[in-house]
């Protein structure tokens, strides 16, 4: 260890920089300062020369300690339920004088690379010459998993409507019950259509052995629609939508080949006033949901719509029209429906 020392000369110069020093002694926050005010013991002079030219800055604060404070979070409404979220992990993140402060939301750092910020954020100021402690909970971006987000969503959804909290530290022997304190929240709380959007997440996790992440603690509406779709693909095996139009393939060059079949066909296309219910064969399908691919494996597919086109407008196409295999038509009012063969492959219950 060497011995430095920082030294600020009494001028309006180095006052702002001798202010944010005591500012971090007194809280332990990370500042960073001009390094011209450090100074080093004469026998170490030496290690400082070399550097003496460069534009140096000092930064200077505390590390957040490898010892973690486990404690448990716990929530009563006023109506008597309860929750709690039974692990967070805290460390001290900063050390002062008069202040200091232990969070869970600490980044993870090269002597600590498994360490992963939690769905939610707490932090603990304690200041000296107080009898409380400042609290804060928040949720935080960092992904949270399905998993998270289902475990947190009870404690959140009472936290949020008021009530009170209590913190129980899980490694100290407490002779008293630590004691209640008043939310100050009186909100909605977590709406249930979020709720439910999460249930059905951890169903489809469990069966597509996926993993999801909700940044933000948000889903989106684009990935609300696909949940709702793969939902009932592994709990019903059948999805079933319907669109203002899609498009499907004939075979010009079989119609064209086949005079008869065509005149068949439009015949039939006019009775049913344009209207065609076509099947597909099996077909290996996948979505993508939370930006994770999901495999539904084969699917056959049944497409009912209104062909747009006139008979006489298919009639030119496929007789006149660019020679190649397919014809594409548009079809409006479209209903969609498949049966995917490899689902459900377990029994979903009311609850699960």
């Amino acid at each position: 260890m060497k011995n430095f020392s920082l030294s600020f000369p009494n001028t309006p110069e180095a006052k702002p920089d001798l202010e944010t020093f005591l500012r971090s002694q007194a809280t332990g926050e990370r500042v960073t300062i001009d390094g011209r005010y450090l100074r080093m013991e004469d026998r170490d002079e030496r290690l400082l020369a070399p550097i003496r030219s460069w534009k140096k800055t000092l930064t200077i604060g505390s590390t957040p300690s490898k010892e973690s404070y486990p404690i448990r979070l716990e929530v009563e409404s006023e109506d008597g339920k309860y929750a709690e979220i039974p692990l967070i992990e805290l460390r001290l993140i900063k050390k002062g004088d008069v202040e200091s402060t232990f969070s869970n939301g600490y980044e993870a750092t090269p002597a600590m690379p498994e360490q992963k910020a939690s769905p939610v954020l707490v932090s603990l100021v304690f200041r000296e010459n107080q009898d409380y402690m400042q609290f804060k909970f928040e949720m935080v971006g960092s992904c949270p998993t399905t998993q998270e987000v289902f475990a947190t969503i009870p404690f959140l959804d009472i936290f949020l409507r008021g009530g009170r909290f209590r913190m129980r530290y899980l490694r100290r022997s407490q002779s008293d019950e630590p004691k209640w304190e008043d939310c100050k929240y009186h909100q909605e709380g977590i709406s249930p259509g979020f709720k439910r959007l999460i249930e059905m997440l951890r169903i489809i996790e469990v069966n597509t052995n996926n993993v999801f992440h909700t940044p933000d603690w948000k889903i989106g509406d684009m990935n609300v629609d696909v949940i709702h779709v793969v939902w009932k693909a592994v709990t019903t095996g059948k999805i079933s939508c319907s669109c203002a139009s899609t498009q499907i393939s004939f075979n010009k060059k079989w119609l064209r080949a086949s005079p008869e079949n065509m005149e068949n066909m439009l015949a039939n296309l006019e009775k049913a006033h344009g209207n065609v219910s076509i099947k597909t064969d099996a077909q290996n399908q996948a979505l993508t949901l939370l930006g994770t691919a999901i495999q539904l494996g084969p699917c056959i597919a049944s497409i009912s719509g209104r062909i747009i086109s006139s008979n006489e407008e298919l009639r030119q196409v496929i007789l006149h029209g660019h020679p190649d295999d397919e014809l594409t038509v548009e079809l409006a009012d479209t209903q969609i429906t498949m049966n995917c063969l490899n689902w459900p492959k377990t029994t979903i219950t009311k609850g699960e």
